[in-house]
């Protein structure tokens, strides 16, 4: 089975690149417990039992993890999150940060903030929504991304009123 989900075929110069598409493995919770594993069945649903990565309310809290580089890394590097909250108006603020580690490098890199990102929420409860946000690091095939997935609930335009679901994490880049 293939490591990564094709999104989209793109032709430029005669050559065939496709836009790929790699999960990220979120494993680790920041230390202060704004960010938990939660279970959907607390958070709305009555269909899907899933125990997802979550964001309290009002606070800030991280998610961290990696990602091996694909081999076919070219370009394009962005980071897309698919969040869920069980709320219908609400603004979420997240921010991703990123270290590039290649082999022999220490795995204890300082992490490069990207701009933070203000999403309204859908007009109905559990609506998933897509937060994608461009690399300003940039990777190298072969590497390992560490990624830091963050939502900053302290900030005044962050105002969703209820916990958010962080449905998957991945990483999108173009293929050589």
């Amino acid at each position: 089975m293939s490591p990564f989900i094709p999104v989209a075929v793109v032709n430029s110069g005669g050559s065939t690149s496709q836009t790929r598409r790699v999960r990220v493995v979120l494993d680790t919770p920041d230390v202060n417990g704004n960010a938990y594993p939660a279970l959907t069945t607390n958070n709305g649903f009555a269909n899907v039992r899933r125990v997802l990565t979550a964001f309290t309310k009002d606070v800030d809290g991280y998610w961290e993890g990696s990602v091996l580089v694909p081999l076919d890394y070219n370009s394009s590097a962005n980071i897309v999150c698919s969040y869920v909250a069980n709320a219908t108006s609400g603004v979420y603020r997240n921010q991703i940060k990123s270290a590039v580690v290649a082999v022999g490098v220490s795995e204890d890199t300082a992490y490069t903030a990207e701009t933070a990102v203000d999403t309204s929420v859908p007009a109905s409860a559990n609506l998933r929504f897509d937060v994608s946000t461009s690399l300003t690091t940039t990777p190298v095939a072969g590497s390992t991304l560490n990624v830091v997935v963050g939502h900053i609930g302290s900030h005044g335009n962050d105002t969703l009123a209820v916990d958010c679901l962080l449905w998957e994490c991945s990483f999108d880049y173009l293929s050589v």
